[in-house]
């Protein structure tokens, strides 16, 4: 994002002086690629690359001829009896099936009421909503750190 947004700003140079500092060899920020399998793979974790919402990435991306194309992303989280990933059924999500529903319909109400719920800590309104201690902590706050951690 940090890149796109220099380049969006350095279009209007009358009015936009920008330098782009980066600590690493080469612009990135959190996004990278990286050969695996010996090579014959390349990895390339940049999250958020394609949301519609990085209007200036999708801009940028375009202007060098490259096209998002949707994926599914796939997460994992946890081991052993907590365990549990996007795309497949584990012990905890068939524990928290109920709860996973539940928050789902929660989501809705959130979103409706945004300007009541904007200021309060996921925490305390997943305790008002009396969801457990597991689903809290080896579901919902893994999920929040990976999205607020990704951008």
């Amino acid at each position: 994002a940090g890149t796109a947004c220099a380049w969006s700003l350095s279009r209007f140079a009358d009015r936009y002086d920008v330098q782009v500092w980066e600590a690493n060899a080469v612009p990135g920020g959190v996004s990278s690629s990286a050969k695996i399998k010996d090579g014959k793979i390349t990895l390339n974790d940049q999250v958020q690359g394609g949301a519609p919402s990085y209007r200036n990435n999708l801009l940028l991306l375009d202007k060098f001829g490259f096209k998002p194309t949707p994926v599914m992303m796939r997460i994992s989280f946890g081991t052993g009896k907590n365990q549990w990933t996007n795309h497949s059924p584990s012990q905890l999500t068939d524990r928290c099936k109920d709860e996973i529903a539940r928050f789902g319909r929660l989501l809705k109400w959130i979103h409706r009421f945004e300007p009541i719920f904007i200021f309060t800590p996921i925490e305390k309104v997943l305790k008002w909503f009396r969801f457990s201690e597991e689903f809290r902590n080896q579901m919902v706050f893994p999920l929040v750190a990976l999205f607020f951690g990704t951008g």
